[in-house]
């Protein structure tokens, strides 16, 4: 896979790309991680248990929603058929599906979701054999992840927009 970060400057425009607001994003992480690292040093430290058993472990993570990074994660890969079929509208329909694969930059490669809600949009007719997925973590809330995903073929046209919403699990 491709970061859009890592594309040409032509590229992350057609793509809609706009690496200020990346840059943003990263600083309002960095900020957050130090903020939370001072408050953690001035938190006094709670007592050791003896021993977390399984049951425990499952009781403190119990009704805690994984957060999501504000600012969203891009993701950028390329997929085609194995087989190397022509892309059809019902391979672009499957690729847009996986938008669960830009959840792992935004909460760790364990997290997976089933899906509530999923929409894809044609604005174009499929060509080729590969498709540029560019996916998008808009947000997410209570244990809910927004994911949005623009295809394109390998001329960089835009061949369909999609969304899709997940209930998270991890």
């Amino acid at each position: 896979s491709i970061r859009l970060h890592d594309l040409s400057p032509e590229l992350q425009a057609a793509f809609g790309y706009n690496p200020a607001a990346e840059a943003a994003a990263a600083a309002a992480d960095e900020k957050r991680a130090k903020d939370a690292a001072a408050l953690a040093k001035a938190r006094p430290a709670e007592p050791k248990r003896a021993s977390a058993t399984a049951f425990d472990t499952l009781l403190q993570s119990f009704g805690q929603a994984p957060e999501i990074r504000p600012g969203g994660v891009d993701l950028a890969c390329w997929i085609r058929a194995r087989c190397g079929a022509p892309l059809d509208r019902r391979l672009l329909a499957v690729v847009a599906d996986c938008a669960f694969l830009a959840l792992d930059d935004a909460l760790g490669p364990t997290t997976r979701g089933s899906s509530l809600d999923n929409a894809i949009r044609f604005v174009a007719p499929p060509v080729g054999e590969w498709v540029l997925a560019a996916m998008h973590v808009n947000g997410g809330e209570n244990g809910i992840a927004h994911v949005a995903t623009r295809l394109f073929s390998e001329e960089g046209i835009l061949l369909a927009v999609a969304a899709q919403t997940m209930r998270l699990r991890g």
